[in-house]
């Protein structure tokens, strides 16, 4: 699987499955696919990632910009 579009048209077309994060599953919802929670699994979270060959300064400020709402919101 290349993509989660790809990975959902595998779970549509009956060859898959997949977990996904509650706004992942709220924004990509659909008819043909039906999310059920999973209980018991360990707290996730969600990280900022980039190659450090491609780093740039958009990057470092979209990462700066993100700590900052991270930090304000507790």
């Amino acid at each position: 699987m290349g993509s989660l579009q790809e990975g959902l048209a595998l779970v549509r077309a009956g060859r898959g499955g997949m977990l996904l994060c509650d706004p992942t599953a709220d924004y990509y919802g659909s008819h043909a696919v039906t999310f059920v929670p999973v209980a018991g699994l360990p707290e996730s979270s969600l990280a900022l990632v980039w190659h450090r060959n491609h780093e740039t300064a958009r990057t470092r400020g979209f990462a700066r910009a993100l700590a900052d709402v991270t930090e304000a919101t507790g």
